[in-house]
């Protein structure tokens, strides 16, 4: 069955185009919003670093292992969720490696921005008023994390992940101090996941014989 997805059947320069339009269009959000809450996201960008970058890049790792090794063993829950994300990931995955890169950047620039930059802290700012300064930034990660997966609302089970997901991100800011390193951190996870994901199911010899979550998806159509 044909999907409905427009961009199901693109080629990769209009899929390229539409993801940094996207992408690109939450930064405006997050400018408007920070402008609107008081929370301006780049007043967070204070005392970004080279270490900043690096607390990133080392944050980025376990939850992409995780994710690698779950759909390396097959496991159910992770397959679920590729399938459910199947027309998205399955445009993305016909990008170049180097459009990957840049939306990959994007999206960790963007989103944090967002969600971390401008929601968590006006969130954080917001409680202060009634709770002590750790109570506040700890509910203030979970508004944040909350907004951040109802954003992706591709299904329940997608969204409970992307809730912790965007947990982690928003008390890594916490810790690290900047948005750098959530940034970072985002952009290198979604990244390395799909290099992966394309690695497995396109690149290597034999691929199109493999199952995977996108034909998998294809066939329920």
């Amino acid at each position: 069955m044909k999907s409905d997805n427009p961009l199901a059947e693109a080629d990769s320069t209009l899929i390229f185009a539409v993801a940094l339009v996207v992408e690109g269009s939450l930064f405006v959000v997050a400018m408007i919003l920070g402008a609107l809450f008081d929370a301006p996201p780049l007043a967070t960008w204070a005392g970004a670093d080279g270490p900043s970058a690096a607390w990133g890049v080392a944050a980025s790792l376990p939850p992409a292992l995780a994710i690698m090794w779950a759909l390396h063993q097959r496991a159910s829950f992770a397959w679920r969720l590729l399938e459910q994300a199947g027309e998205s990931v399955g445009a993305l995955l016909r990008l170049a490696p180097w459009q990957l890169a840049i939306v990959a950047m994007l999206a960790g620039l963007t989103e944090e921005a967002l969600f971390r930059g401008v929601l968590q802290i006006a969130a954080t700012d917001t409680l202060a008023t009634w709770l002590d300064g750790g109570m506040a930034q700890i509910y203030g990660v979970g508004v944040g994390a909350l907004l951040f997966g109802l954003a992706h609302p591709i299904s329940r089970a997608y969204v409970v992940f992307a809730v912790l997901f965007g947990s982690w991100m928003g008390v890594l800011l916490l810790l690290v101090g900047n948005l750098l390193a959530p940034i970072v951190a985002h952009a290198a996870y979604d990244f390395i996941l799909l290099l992966y994901i394309r690695w497995a199911w396109q690149d290597r010899p034999g691929a199109h014989n493999a199952e995977s979550p996108v034909a998998a998806t294809d066939e329920l159509e």
